[in-house]
């Protein structure tokens, strides 16, 4: 497994629980801010050449538009490439999930498949348990 930059991890991780914290008080100014300096974050580090999945992953989680959080997964699937360790499955469910939003309900099977493999690989029981959700969700 990859370790993410200190720096990144902390700014990231202060700016979603801030996100959350706003959602769960219903502080929608709180958290439009929120996801707003994420999203500048995000720029930044893409002016800088500096993109990191890890940093497009959360920010695609903290999406509301599922057509948005569907780019942003596959970027940061397209990105962990560079990224030695880091892992894709999380990536994967979470387009999945964007996925089923939109209606693409094959797509996002195959891609369970592909995820469920990645999953198992790296012995996530978490992932393979939301895995097995959505894929209930998508046949049913």
């Amino acid at each position: 497994m990859r370790t993410i930059p200190e720096p990144l991890y902390s700014e990231v991780f202060e700016l979603t629980f801030e996100i959350n914290l706003a959602i769960e008080t219903g502080n929608t100014a709180v958290q439009a801010e929120a996801l707003e300096s994420l999203r500048e974050l995000y720029k930044n580090r893409l002016k800088a050449g500096a993109p990191d999945p890890f940093l497009t992953e959360t920010l695609a989680d903290c999406t509301t538009e599922p057509s948005e959080a569907a780019e942003l997964y596959r970027l940061a699937i397209e990105q962990a490439a560079s990224f030695p360790g880091e892992p894709i499955h999380t990536k994967q469910i979470g387009l999945a999930r964007a996925l089923v939003e939109l209606g693409e309900s094959e797509s996002a099977q195959r891609l369970l498949a592909e995820a469920r493999a990645n999953a198992s690989e790296n012995r996530d029981k978490n992932a393979l348990q939301e895995i097995e959700w959505l894929l209930k969700r998508v046949t049913a």
